[in-house]
């Protein structure tokens, strides 16, 4: 601790003292055009290079006015003036406008039934296209795992699932349920926020794989694609899987995708996209899990309570940041022409 509060108090220092040097020759001009530079190049670089670390941390910082919850931190720190930080009276009637739509922002998307009626948007479309396909078959089962465990590490006594590893626990289900399935295809990539070991022992796909099998999939079903920290980078491993004769795989001519609901739409357009030339197309028949929603004819149906689903709520916030991010990711999945028709 005391070691990290030292680098923090280096760095601060160093900052300090080139920003001093910088001020006595460099015009204020001159910064503001640099800074715009800098920006400019930062949506340059992660619209190309989106998985390299240091432009996927630049562009989460970036890309934070475009949620609700970093929308609404940045209006407010337009407000503050190191100046008048302690001057209440300074603030007048801009800083009260922005105020009131910081407020709007927040409770809007943070009120149970805005997060509701958008998940029920995006879910409804998916549920539609899992009815369409209920009665096809695929003898291929892609599972998208990224983000489904958490390692058995200590205080861990072992593999833990996450909020979407139900996509491990209903892929399992599938593969009893349809005997036509004769292959699993495993899809995870290195985990970010672990260091040192084997490389080996930081992917993903190793918990998963556990999973899947302490679920009661034969592990020589089982496949692995463990480079591939995206949708585009999952569609494009099960590409080479699907393409590799030694496999066994170069006749697929459909396949189940299991991941969650919300980004079901994306996920299925990718791999139609990247799958489109292999065998003149392989349909992707979807098997959606993790719904935020229930379906309006399902009985017991859900219960929309006023007012108190309109009031705030940390979880519905969560709900309508990840709904928007999806959607922004689409936007860029779309942009560079990674989605089909």
């Amino acid at each position: 601790m005391f070691e990290l509060l030292t680098q923090v108090l280096l760095w601060l220092l160093i900052f300090v003292i080139v920003r001093y040097i910088l001020q006595q020759f460099i015009t204020t001009a001159f910064y503001t055009r640099l800074g715009f530079l800098v920006f400019a190049a930062l949506i340059v670089l992660s619209f190309f290079y989106p998985n390299e670390s240091v432009i996927s941390e630049a562009w989460s910082i970036l890309s934070l006015p475009l949620r609700p919850l970093g929308l609404a931190v940045f209006l407010l720190g337009t407000l503050v003036s190191w100046g008048d930080a302690f001057k209440p009276d300074k603030l007048g009637e801009t800083a009260q406008n922005r105020v009131l739509w910081v407020m709007v922002i927040l409770v809007v998307s943070s009120a149970p039934v805005t997060a509701y009626w958008l998940s029920g948007q995006l879910e409804t479309e998916v549920v539609e296209q899992m009815t369409l396909t209920r009665d096809q078959d695929a003898p291929v089962l892609v599972v998208l795992a990224q983000g489904t465990t958490r390692p058995g590490l200590p205080p861990r006594t072992q593999i833990e699932l996450t909020e979407s590893g139900d996509r491990l626990r209903y892929a399992a289900q599938l593969v009893r349920n349809r005997p036509g399935i004769g292959r699993v295809i495993i899809c995870g990539g290195k985990r970010s926020d672990l260091e040192g070991g084997e490389e080996r022992d930081r992917k993903e796909v190793k918990e998963a794989r556990a999973m899947l099998e302490g679920f009661g999939v034969p592990a020589g079903l089982i496949l692995v694609n463990d480079d591939s920290e995206s949708i585009r980078e999952s569609a494009q491993g099960v590409r080479e899987l699907l393409t590799n004769a030694d496999l066994g795989l170069t006749g697929t001519r459909s396949i189940y995708l299991v991941t969650s609901a919300l980004e079901m739409r994306r996920a299925m357009a990718a791999f139609t996209h990247f799958l489109d030339d292999v065998n003149a197309g392989i349909t992707v028949l979807p098997r959606a899990t993790d719904f935020s929603t229930i379906q309006e004819k399902a009985t017991p149906s859900h219960n929309t309570s006023y007012p108190k689903d309109l009031l705030p709520s940390e979880e519905a916030l969560a709900v309508t940041g990840k709904i928007v991010q999806e959607q922004l990711v689409a936007v860029y999945y779309f942009l560079r022409g990674w989605l089909a028709n």
